[in-house]
C-alpha cells in the first residue's frame, strides 16, 4: 500500500508543473498584448493534464487589473471565464466549436475621460 501511495505521488507531482507552465505561458502571451499591466493572472483548468497537449481544455480563467491597451487607454479590471475549449492542433489552431466565455470589463471615469480627450 505504501508504495502505491509513494508511485500515485511521485506521477502527480511528474504531471502537476504541465499546468503551471501552461498558465505562465499564457500569461505572458496575454501580457505581451498589452502596453502595460499592474496585475494579471491566468488559470487553465484541464483534469487531467495530458489532455491540454491535446487542445482541451476545461475552463480558462483570466483577470486583470490596470491593463493599458494604448498609452491613453486603460481598463481598471478585466475577467474572462470560459466555457470547455476544444482546438485542433493538427492543421495549426483551429477551434473544433465555438467559443463561450463570459466576460467582465470595468472602466472607470478617469480612465474614459482621459480617453476621450487624448488626439488618438
Amino acid at each position: 500500500m505504501e508504495f502505491l501511495t509513494i508511485l500515485l505521488s511521485a506521477l502527480i507531482g511528474l504531471v502537476s508543473p504541465v499546468g503551471l507552465v501552461a498558465d505562465r505561458l499564457a500569461e505572458d502571451q496575454i501580457r505581451n498584448q498589452f502596453d502595460s499591466v499592474e496585475d494579471l493572472q491566468v488559470r487553465i483548468d484541464s483534469v487531467p493534464s495530458y489532455r491540454l497537449a491535446q487542445g482541451r481544455v476545461d475552463r480558462v480563467r483570466i483577470a486583470g487589473r490596470g491593463l493599458s491597451i494604448q498609452p491613453n487607454l486603460r481598463i481598471a479590471a478585466l475577467e474572462v471565464e470560459t466555457d470547455p475549449i476544444a482546438v485542433d492542433l493538427s492543421e495549426g489552431v483551429e477551434l473544433e466549436a465555438p467559443l463561450q466565455a463570459g466576460v467582465r470589463i470595468v472602466l472607470t471615469q478617469e480612465d474614459l475621460t482621459q480617453a476621450l480627450r487624448s488626439s488618438t
